[in-house]
C-alpha cells in the first residue's frame, strides 16, 4: 500500500493486517488502541474470490483472494484488517518495480512473495509486526517502522501476502511459479484484468464473489 511518506520517496510500501485464531486477543487489543483504524476500515476493498492456488503446476488448496490493482486499493491494502488462514491479498502493479514493504499498522506476522511478470517468486520474506511502543509518538512509530523497510532483490510485477501458515503449507519458495485457477469471481470487477493476466490457461466461470 502506498503511504504519504512513500509518495514523497517514490516508493510503494505494502502494509498488511493479518488475523489468526491464536492471535485474536492480541490483535483485538492492538487494533482497539490504533485510533486510525476506524478511518482506514471505511475504505472499500475488492471482493474476495475463490481460487485454487497452483505452485509449479501442483494444485495446493482453495484460497480466497482479494486483488488490488489500483493506487487507492494498494495504499490501504490490509491495514488494520484481519486475514484468515485461507485468505490472501494479491497486489498487482502496472509495470515491474521494487515494491518496498513495511509493517506499519500491522499486527500479525505475514509471509510476502514477490513475483515477476512470469509469476515466478523472485523474493520471499516473513515480516513481523511493527507495533506502537509504550510512550512512543505516532511519528516515532512510523519512522521506526520505515527503518525496517524490506525491498525485493529485483523488480516485481505482483506481490502475494498470506499468513505464514498458508505459505508453509503450500511450500512456497524462491523460484516457484504461482498461479490461480479461479473458481468464483465477478468478471465485471476491475480486478478481472489482473486475474486474466495471472491465471495462466485456466478459464474463470462467472460467479458472484463471497
Amino acid at each position: 500500500m502506498l503511504s504519504k511518506m512513500a509518495s514523497a520517496a517514490l516508493l510503494i510500501f505494502a502494509a498488511a493486517g493479518c488475523f489468526a485464531a491464536d492471535y485474536s486477543a492480541d490483535f483485538a487489543d492492538r487494533w482497539a488502541a490504533d485510533h486510525e483504524c476506524g478511518k482506514i476500515l471505511q475504505a472499500a476493498l475488492p471482493p474476495k474470490r475463490a481460487a485454487l492456488l497452483v505452485v509449479n503446476g501442483r494444485k495446493v488448496k482453495t484460497v480466497w483472494v482479494r486483488t488490488v490493482d489500483t493506487e487507492d486499493t494498494r495504499e490501504n491494502g490490509l491495514m488494520c484488517r484481519r486475514l484468515d488462514s485461507d485468505e490472501g491479498m494479491l497486489f498487482a502493479f502496472d509495470k515491474p518495480e521494487a515494491s518496498g514493504v513495511w509493517m506499519y499498522q500491522t499486527y500479525i506476522p505475514l509471509t510476502i512473495a514477490f513475483l515477476d511478470e512470469e509469476r515466478r517468486v523472485i523474493d520471499l520474506t516473513r515480516q513481523e509486526p511493527c507495533v506502537l511502543g509504550t510512550g512512543e509518538s505516532n511519528v516515532e512509530w512510523m519512522n521506526r517502522c520505515h527503518h525496517r523497510l524490506y525491498k525485493p532483490k529485483s523488480p516485481n510485477k505482483y506481490m502475494l501476502e498470506v499468513l505464514p501458515g498458508l505459505a508453509d503449507e503450500a511450500g512456497i519458495k524462491i523460484g516457484d511459479q504461482l498461479s490461480f485457477e479461479w473458481t468464483r469471481g465477478d468478471e465485471s470487477h476491475p480486478a478481472s484484468k489482473t486475474r486474466k493476466a495471472i491465471e495462466g490457461s485456466a478459464v474463470a466461470p462467472r460467479f458472484d464473489g463471497r
